[in-house]
């Protein structure tokens, strides 16, 4: 056998080796890596709505909402997640709002990969802080000073653009939310 089919065999013996090996992980990895899932849903619920014991999942036309409810089993609020276009790459956050879908109750930041020291301060409890009983009707807006009004949240400086990713993506999502969940 000349050394070119020998080393083509081997190569393609080796990819097919590799792609099996890759595979196998990944079946047996997946059910791990979705139960993490699930439970970091679960903790990020419950950390943002006070009194929550319980909830479950609404879909109605594609969209998600997670019904939180109390211990008398009567909803207390909605979840929902943003994934919103930032500077470095996506921004992924859930999201807690009162039952009339016009004031939120929290954010909390599931990933970002924005700038450190910049745009990651999304992730800071003076900028999440904001977000607290805002109201988020008709818009959220975003302002470079102290906010004014109760549907206003203050850029970060030097990062308006995660901050604006925040907002744009928090009241996209609301309008579309608002849209299909408010026909019921």
């Amino acid at each position: 056998m000349n050394k070119t089919l020998k080393m083509v065999i081997i190569l393609s013996l080796f990819s097919v080796f590799s792609a099996a090996s890759l595979c196998f992980v990944y079946q047996y990895t997946l059910p791990k890596v979705e139960k993490n899932r699930e439970e970091k849903l679960k903790e990020t619920i419950f950390s943002l709505v006070d009194g929550a014991k319980n909830f479950s999942i609404l879909e109605k036309e594609g969209e998600i909402l997670y019904a939180v409810k109390d211990s008398q089993d009567k909803t207390i609020a909605y979840c929902f997640m943003v994934i919103a276009n930032g500077y470095q790459d996506k921004i992924s956050l859930m999201c807690a709002v009162k039952t009339d879908l016009k004031t939120l109750i929290g954010i909390s930041v599931l990933e970002s990969y924005e700038t450190p020291g910049l745009g990651s301060r999304i992730e800071e409890k003076d900028f999440k802080n904001q977000f607290v009983n805002l109201s988020t009707y008709p818009s959220i807006t975003i302002t470079d000073k102290k906010p004014a009004n109760n549907n206003e949240v203050q850029a970060i400086t030097g990062a308006t653009v995660s901050s604006r990713a925040v907002i744009n993506g928090l009241n996209a999502k609301l309008e579309t939310i608002r849209k299909v969940y408010e026909t019921q």
